[in-house]
């Protein structure tokens, strides 16, 4: 049986976070708009799955504005031109640094509160160029520390950031678990470190994973075998 963890990292975008408007079909669209270009809505699904070679790299160097250029990308192949498609992306930038356009999925607040329940650390550890801790604080996310790749300079799955989670989480390697929707990043990166990781897979897109693996986040803490930090009763003066 696995210990139970003293730390609980999550990966925030997918995971905890969804966008409620702006990075969609129709979302592109209007934001192109604004720029006097004209999108095409039935092409994004296709021009998204051929940006997402953006997130790809041989380094693992924290690379600046990935998601403007992943817009870009998105917006050329829904039929900008290169001078609207690079305006879009600025935009696009900008919105998803904006708490205002995501929304938390229904089991993230129920799993924090018996996270904190159980006395677990939970720290956030994303690949992003967001500020962290204030983004997700606006997003009502509580947790004990956040560590950015933008900060940190390496991005999951750099062994590095996993360090530093731990570090930060003052636990050891074998007390902790990384949580997230990623494969190649959340899940093959943890697990190379030696910690624990349980993949969430909201979408039943990995049915053939070979490792723990959840479909929503309340299935995490019969995983993890989470109870109440048990409390000490306080004696009457």
């Amino acid at each position: 049986m696995r210990p139970r963890p003293q730390l609980v990292l999550l990966d925030v975008d997918f995971t905890l976070i969804r966008p409620r408007r702006v990075f969609d079909a129709h979302g592109y669209a209007a934001l192109a708009a604004r720029y006097g270009a004209q999108l095409d809505p039935q092409r994004y699904e296709q021009a998204r799955l051929d940006a997402l070679h953006v997130f790809t790299a041989e380094t693992f160097e924290h690379r600046i504005a990935q998601q403007r250029r992943f817009a870009v990308e998105i917006a050329l192949g829904m039929g900008a031109d290169r001078t609207a498609a690079e305006q879009i992306g600025v935009a696009a930038e900008e919105a998803w640094s904006d708490p205002e356009n995501f929304e938390l999925f229904p089991d993230v607040k129920p799993l924090l509160d018996v996270l904190r329940a159980s006395g677990c650390t939970v720290g956030l550890v994303s690949n992003t160029d967001r500020e962290l801790a204030g983004f997700a604080a606006a997003l009502g996310i509580s947790a004990d520390f956040a560590l950015a790749s933008c900060t940190h300079g390496r991005r999951k799955p750099c062994a590095t950031i996993f360090a530093a989670a731990l570090a930060l989480g003052g636990a050891p390697r074998e007390l902790a678990v990384m949580v997230g929707d990623s494969v190649d990043d959340d899940i093959a990166g943890a697990t190379a470190c030696g910690l624990r990781a349980v993949l969430v897979d909201r979408h039943g897109r990995f049915p053939d994973h070979p490792g723990e693996r959840i479909e929503a986040l309340d299935e995490l803490p019969l995983l993890l075998d989470l109870q109440p930090a048990a409390v000490t009763p306080r004696t009457r003066a």
